[in-house]
């Protein structure tokens, strides 16, 4: 985590090849502003480790052995991530580390077509030391990138020094972490919060960091702008918003939210861009 990685403007929640090739299409400008697009694919314990379908249905979530279908391979630079949620209570059990190890191959040998990321969100690294685990993801997919996110209940029990801390016994394991207060509930972003956090992990040398929560083209137009130029080379990650399960019947990703988004993030990045190159 120590090496400075291209960031990454993140969009989360595909299910098929078809969103994948339009968002590629919105996201061409990133790269004119040294930014790459990550995809991210729900793989979580009840439709991956039960499969089964969950609240949120199969246009959020895919299930079973369909995952490996979701994403043509990488042809550029960009992430195609796992999202990987692993149960509490599982992890937690005698034999936590077994379900851990073997729910990981699962997924690492489903997604192996097009994976070449994989976030680990809302696993509880503040409490154990999941450095094994991670190295399982290493030693099964080693050019994949490992994005550890640091969620809310984290953030609020360690503080930006306490978690920065903590984080830094995984500088070797990770490639990003990403703060993400919201964790899921597409609360708007405390740019402020977030600044203490990130600051807190560059002083320990973590270089690689994004942000999260509540993110859409109208929080990225009115909220990013100053923090990008304050934190330059952040990523930054969204899904809540980008669906429409807020408004409609449906959970599937909105094309045109997530087109908004990408061209917001370009023309929020340009002149950060257009200074640093002067």
């Amino acid at each position: 985590m120590n090496e400075q990685l291209k960031p990454y403007v993140g969009v989360s929640g595909f299910v098929s090849k078809e969103q994948q090739v339009q968002s590629l299409e919105y996201a061409d400008p990133l790269d004119r502003v040294e930014y790459r697009l990550a995809m991210g694919v729900k793989a979580v314990h009840k439709t991956q480790w039960l499969d089964i379908e969950n609240k949120y249905g199969e246009d959020w979530y895919p299930v079973g052995e369909g995952i490996a279908d979701v994403l043509l391979p990488a042809v550029g630079d960009e992430l195609q991530v796992a999202q990987v949620f692993l149960e509490p209570e599982m992890l937690q059990a005698e034999d936590g580390d077994i379900y851990a190890r073997m729910f990981m191959q699962k997924i690492i040998s489903r997604t192996q077509p097009w994976l070449n990321g994989v976030q680990f969100d809302m696993l509880p690294w503040q409490d154990n030391d999941y450095r094994s685990l991670l190295d399982v993801v290493r030693e099964a997919s080693p050019d994949s990138r490992i994005i550890l996110q640091a969620h809310g209940p984290a953030m609020n029990q360690l503080g930006p020094a306490g978690a920065a801390m903590e984080l830094k016994k995984y500088q070797d394991h990770v490639d990003y972490v990403l703060f993400d207060a919201s964790h899921g509930a597409g609360r708007g972003m405390d740019t402020t919060v977030l600044g203490e956090f990130i600051e807190a992990a560059k002083d320990q040398g973590i270089v690689n960091v994004g942000v999260a929560g509540g993110l859409d083209q109208y929080a990225v137009d009115n909220n990013l702008y100053g923090f990008l130029k304050k934190h330059p080379g952040i990523s930054f990650d969204a899904e809540g918003r980008l669906h429409d399960n807020w408004r409609s019947d449906s959970n599937a990703l909105n094309p045109r939210h997530v087109r908004n988004y990408l061209e917001a993030a370009v023309r929020v990045l340009r002149p950060i861009q257009l200074n640093k190159d002067r």
